[in-house]
């Protein structure tokens, strides 16, 4: 699974806080299990959990920068961290593999749906500078090339909640 480029390391994220430790501990090793099954080396972060929340999370964000897969639990959106961590990895455009389908599917409509909506709202704000200031000035090529963005960014949004 894993190609010849990658460094083969998968970090594990899920939800802790609140679980009964031993509960939680048992998650992350049968999530280990699942990651090694697919041909990668597990980066599990559970560990001593006398520090802050805050500690871990800057830990563990260190160890998920480290990695080109990252592995969901299927209870990650009860998380908060998971839930950064999540959103990070989107943004560093990790690999991610997801305990169930039907999250991977949920992510990927709420991120079209949110992408959606931030395309829209930046659309009318847009419209509404531009139409207050269009009887001084003619149509620009920053206009234009403002107007493609938007194109893509609600394009994107809708090709994300059609294809899934």
């Amino acid at each position: 699974m894993a190609s010849a480029s990658s460094n083969n390391k998968c970090y594990i994220s899920g939800n802790i806080t609140g679980l009964n430790i031993n509960i939680a501990r048992n998650n992350f090793f049968y999530a280990s299990k699942k990651v090694e099954e697919k041909g990668l080396q597990p980066v599990n972060p559970m560990s001593d959990l006398s520090y802050s929340w805050e500690h871990f999370m800057i830990r563990d964000i260190k160890l998920l920068f480290d990695c080109d897969y990252v592995f969901m639990q299927k209870d990650f959106f009860f998380s908060n961290g998971a839930l950064i961590e999540l959103f990070i990895s989107i943004i560093l455009k990790k690999k991610i593999i997801y305990e169930s389908k039907f999250q991977k599917t949920m992510v990927l409509l709420i991120t079209g749906i949110v992408q959606l909506i931030v395309g829209l709202v930046f659309a009318v704000l847009y419209a509404s500078d531009f139409l207050s200031r269009s009887n001084r000035r003619r149509l620009q090529s920053g206009d234009i090339l403002m107007m493609l963005l938007l194109i893509v960014i609600i394009g994107g949004g809708l090709i994300m909640l059609i294809f899934k």
